[in-house]
């Protein structure tokens, strides 16, 4: 994969490295983890954090430890927007699932 990581300046707002960067690139396959697309030049990954009090004032050290991963654009402010939660998102599939139950049933 060719894809050039951020510019060093982003990557230092996230305190990553080129070589982590790349990292988690490798772990993730290429691959948004929420649709399953591919990273392209066009469709290029933005870098998904967790947000929270005082990240800004953070080390670089301390900030990358709430890099959840990389992501296409779309996904990351649509799917998975500021405030996310494991238990907002399993509420929301849950509340998805019963739905799909209750169609099936129809």
């Amino acid at each position: 994969m060719n894809l050039r990581p951020p510019a060093p300046a982003t990557l230092k707002k996230y305190g990553l490295s080129r070589e982590l960067w790349y990292t988690v690139l490798d772990i993730q396959d290429g691959l948004c983890p929420v649709c399953g697309e591919p990273f392209t030049e066009e469709r290029r990954p933005v870098i998904d954090h967790e947000h929270v009090k005082g990240y800004k004032k953070m080390s670089a050290e301390k900030r990358a430890t709430f890099v959840r991963g990389l992501l296409h654009s779309y996904c990351n402010f649509r799917m998975i927007p500021k405030g996310m939660t494991t238990e907002k998102a399993y509420n929301v599939y849950t509340y998805l699932s019963e739905y799909d139950l209750r169609k099936i049933d129809d």
